[in-house]
């Protein structure tokens, strides 16, 4: 690629305040800030306000999104983004200069540059060193607000500069694409967590390298040379003669490496504008499990949990071609659920359940993946032999181990074992805390119908039968029945007489009324 046909993505602050003093800036030259901070930090519009470079324009890129999106920081529509620009003054003939306040030099002013070009906005730039330097370099600023006139701007989205969910899905496949992640190596590797964001948890899409977006940027604040640039790329073999693909948490970071390809001379890199945010949320919800295939990234996981509670989890390797291999999530599996437990109950024998009631020891808690595995062979294993056949053996022991799976039937039986007595009149067996509530409180049911139960009417065929007279008569301590102890089917015998009781009484009670009246 010859450097000459590529618009100039960097402007120094020398030119931009030369620019200004010679009466530059209008419909030909427009300035934005496009500073944005995490909240509870730094206030990025209230500091425009106080103070920013003359002639500049706030550029909001909370409005300037899509909001409709459950992701964070989504491309807006072409209307959307074509309206709101119009309204700072640009149109399709406008030298746009981004900067922002980031104490980095550029953070969001990248970002910003980038979703000019991706609507077809050539002539677009990024203040070399930003704001930061602007006012270390005793340029002029000013508080008072831009108002400029309003312009027609087209936006025309180059969708060669975008990529969505499936097409990185796609490329894991394909590898038509190389991936870059521009986050820091901790929260690429899963060491370390995402900020300022709750329920995402931190790793990287499989196959993608890590290139930290701040190694593009000098300590002072300013965009690396090219010739340095070229060695990061060449360092992380990179090859930027061929496609790449750039992601990040939330697709900002992310431009940064698109810039820095583009002054590398490759101005065709994609950006995934959902990134990491989308990535791990759908992949969470279609059933993706975590997978790993860069040992050297395996062994820094474990080595940074190797004291951790999750160290007791094994990060499977899913097998070519099956559905793991989908995407890549560098978190534990969760718990069992009481649906998977009820499941894993099935052909358990009773001394495994006096195991499964005791609790590994600390040292025990500690051990690797592997050994917690292969200390157990598959034939002693509590997990059914048709729960292995149908997910594979491997799979089922990187999900759960053999001792999360004896606590969590043991906690079934020991439910059951505090449930088996028959719920008082005043206990729903609804409440009972059994796996097999279900199945109690439809004999439950059944038996109100069929023969005298609690004293609802609602539940009974019978409404002659629940007279007060007959409730106070028939209503007995349930947890004895003659001074005894008496289990369900003692208790459906007892609750039989006493419907045959009633019957009779009740008949012989009909009876002597039906010959008083014939007399």
């Amino acid at each position: 690629m010859v450097h000459q046909v590529l618009y100039r993505a960097l402007v120094s602050t020398k030119w931009l305040a030369e620019s200004i003093r010679s009466g530059n800036l209008g419909p030909s030259l427009r300035v934005l800030d496009a500073s944005w901070y995490s909240p509870g930090t730094r206030q990025a519009r209230k500091e425009y306000q106080e103070r920013h470079v003359p002639g500049a324009s706030f550029f909001d890129i909370e409005e300037c999104r899509d909001t409709t999106s459950p992701y964070e920081m989504m491309l807006p529509s072409e209307a959307h983004f074509g309206d709101y620009v119009g309204r700072l003054g640009i149109s399709n003939d406008t030298h746009v200069v981004v900067y922002d306040g980031d104490d980095l030099g550029s953070f969001y002013a990248p970002r910003v540059w980038w979703m000019f070009r991706v609507f077809g906005h050539r002539t677009v730039s990024v203040l070399n060193g930003g704001f930061r330097n602007w006012l270390k370099e005793g340029h002029p600023v000013t508080s008072e607000p831009s108002r400029p006139e309003p312009a027609l701007f087209k936006a025309t989205l180059n969708r060669s500069l975008l990529k969505t969910y499936e097409q990185v899905l796609e490329n894991l496949q394909s590898k038509r694409f190389q991936l870059v992640d521009s986050r820091a190596q901790g929260r690429y590797l899963g060491t370390e967590p995402e900020p300022d964001i709750v329920g995402l948890d931190s790793g990287h899409i499989r196959g993608s390298v890590n290139m930290p977006f701040m190694n593009f940027l000098t300590q002072d604040g300013f965009e690396k040379s090219p010739e340095e640039l070229r060695a990061i790329f060449q360092d992380k073999k990179v090859d930027l003669s061929q496609p790449l693909i750039a992601t990040c948490r939330k697709g900002v970071t992310a431009c940064h490496v698109a810039l820095a390809a583009y002054l590398c001379g490759k101005p065709d890199v994609a950006v995934y504008d959902g990134s990491w945010s989308e990535w791990f949320r759908t992949t969470t919800l279609i059933g993706t499990h975590p997978n790993k295939d860069d040992q050297q990234d395996m062994d820094l996981y474990r080595a940074a949990h190797r004291n951790s509670d999750s160290a007791k989890f094994k990060l499977p390797q899913s097998p070519r071609g099956s559905p793991l291999s989908q995407g890549q999530l560098e978190i534990p599996p969760p718990p069992p659920t009481p649906a998977s437990r009820t499941s894993l109950a099935l052909g358990l024998q009773p001394e495994d359940l006096k195991k499964g009631a005791s609790r590994s020891s600390s040292r025990e808690a500690r051990e690797s993946p592997e050994q917690s595995t292969v200390s157990l062979s598959q034939k002693d294993s509590v997990i059914p032999g048709n729960i292995r056949h149908k997910f594979g053996s491997k799979m089922v022991d990187h999900l759960i181990s053999e001792e999360q799976a004896r606590r969590a039937i043991g906690e079934i039986f020991d439910d059951q074992k505090r449930s088996s007595s028959w719920p008082s009149r005043t206990q729903s067996p609804t409440q009972i805390p059994s796996a097999f509530t279900d199945y109690y409180d439809l004999g439950y049911h059944m038996r109100s119908n069929l023969f005298q139960g609690p004293p609802q009417e609602t539940k009974s065929l019978m409404k002659a039968s629940y007279t007060p007279e007959v409730i106070e008569k028939s209503v007995r301590d349930v947890e004895h029945w003659h001074g005894r102890k008496t289990d369900d089917l003692g208790r459906w015998h007892r609750k039989h007489a006493m419907n045959m009781n009633l019957q009779k009484a009740l008949e012989e009670k009909y009876a002597q009324k039906s010959k008083s009246k014939g007399k």
